[in-house]
């Protein structure tokens, strides 16, 4: 499938720019085409199975909103929030920014009770009765062709274009308006976050996104970039590994930095300012699969089986 030899030049952008460009103009040029709106999507059906994150969210308790989704779709005013998460009944939760009243947990926060965690707003209760998945959309496609474009590969149409064809696409699939508007704010950024639950300081953060939604042509590339990623994050939701991927190879959206580091030499030690690099091979492949564990570790070069490792596609330097 195109989607994914394009998917995979955006892995190698850094390490190999020319394979990647080769690559991704192979997949844009194939008569076969590429996904480019919503009907076209490739979706996963459960077949009566329960969304996953459902099960964690409602029948364990176990996630809640992360801090970081309440910062920067609260601070754009993103109308897909109500699509994603359900707001509090607790008014105390949001005395913060009391017209969006969607409270998350900091990653890396410092534990408390349970009880003090499930009152933070659940994902949205429409998972409940879903019947498939998105594994590759739209959204995604055109993030991926603005990307192209401020890369200089051989692509119909402006990165401009395709990051707002991103956008709407995004709105479109999750059934939300308010897409032109949204688009068209220079001026709002991402919030600060205070875990209202406990006194002072702890857990909170100063968001280090300074970007705003509207595109600015006279922007570098870095400043592009940076928008197109946060947006893809934005629209990736229910796409971890992607979003993660992302992340690590372009370093945006500026996301917090986790609240406690309890990194460790024996695992892999990650900076105050950084974040994990990979996950460590399941204890399972240790001990059932030695050779193939062995082999796996081989592969991963110098770093070996830590959370600090980077993967080959991983590598630290611009991203022009």
């Amino acid at each position: 499938m195109m989607y994914l030899r394009l998917q995979l030049a955006m892995r190698l952008v850094n390490v190999n720019p020319a394979l990647a460009k080769t690559q991704a103009e192979k997949a844009i040029s194939n008569a076969g085409g590429l996904i480019t709106t919503n009907d076209q999507n490739f979706d996963l059906f459960l077949y009566g199975g329960i969304y996953k994150e459902s099960r964690i969210c409602f029948s364990w308790s176990d996630t809640r909103m992360s801090a970081t989704m309440e910062s920067i779709l609260g601070g754009y005013e993103d109308p897909r929030v109500s699509a994603y998460f359900e707001p509090v009944t607790d008014a105390s939760l949001v005395a913060d920014h009391p017209n969006f009243p969607y409270k998350g947990i900091r990653n890396g926060a410092t534990m408390l009770a349970k009880d003090t965690r499930i009152v933070m707003s659940t994902i949205s209760e429409d998972f409940k009765t879903v019947t498939k998945r998105r594994f590759f959309d739209a959204a995604e496609v055109h993030f991926m062709l603005a990307e192209g474009v401020l890369r200089g590969w051989n692509i119909s149409g402006t990165a401009k274009a395709h990051y707002e064809m991103g956008v709407n696409a995004s709105f479109d699939y999750w059934g939300v308006g308010g897409a032109t508007a949204y688009l068209a704010d220079n001026t709002k950024t991402p919030l600060d976050y205070d875990d209202t639950t406990v006194t002072g300081a702890t857990n909170d953060f100063v968001s280090r996104i300074t970007a705003t939604v509207a595109w600015d042509e006279a922007g570098t590339n870095e400043e592009k970039l940076e928008k197109i990623m946060t947006q893809k994050w934005i629209a990736a939701y229910g796409n971890t590994i992607e979003a993660w991927v992302d992340h690590r190879r372009t370093g945006y959206p500026k996301l917090p930095y986790n609240y406690q580091n309890s990194s460790k030499s024996d695992t892999g030690l990650i900076p105050t300012d950084g974040f994990i690099k990979r996950m460590l091979f399941n204890q399972n492949e240790r001990t059932n699969n030695p050779t193939g564990y062995a082999g796996g570790v081989q592969a991963l070069g110098a770093g070996g089986d830590l959370v600090s490792t980077r993967l080959y596609w991983d590598i630290e330097g611009p991203n022009f």
